[in-house]
């Protein structure tokens, strides 16, 4: 998988050359639960959109050409962030498109990625 992301032109690191000791599974874990525990709070009390600006800085789809399968068809488009609901927008010829989880799988257009 680190060969694939860094055939993209992007340099994938290793944990051991990021950290000069590498932490314990469960200290990653834990701090991993910490954190998408405060952030449930917030989720509960304001809705996906409180974080939507924090997905739009790190949305590593936005502006690409993707494709949305929905059972046999075939959605292609550009990826154009998330609803204050959190539901993929995807720029079709038909117009703005909206996906949720559950209905649909997302793909980059092979010969974008």
């Amino acid at each position: 998988m680190r060969s694939r992301i860094e055939a993209t032109g992007v340099r994938a690191a290793a944990v051991a050359e990021a950290c000069a000791t590498p932490p314990s599974r469960n200290a990653v874990a834990g701090a991993i639960i910490v954190e998408l525990l405060s952030m449930l709070v917030g989720f509960e009390r304001d809705g996906f959109d409180a974080f939507r600006a924090a997905w739009a800085r790190l949305d590593g789809l936005e502006g690409r050409r993707a494709r949305v399968l929905v059972g046999d068809a075939r959605i292609d488009g550009t990826a154009r962030g998330v609803s204050g609901a959190g539901a993929l927008r995807l720029e079709t010829a038909d117009g703005m498109r909206e996906f949720v989880s559950g209905e649909a799988s997302l793909r980059l257009v092979e010969d974008d990625i």
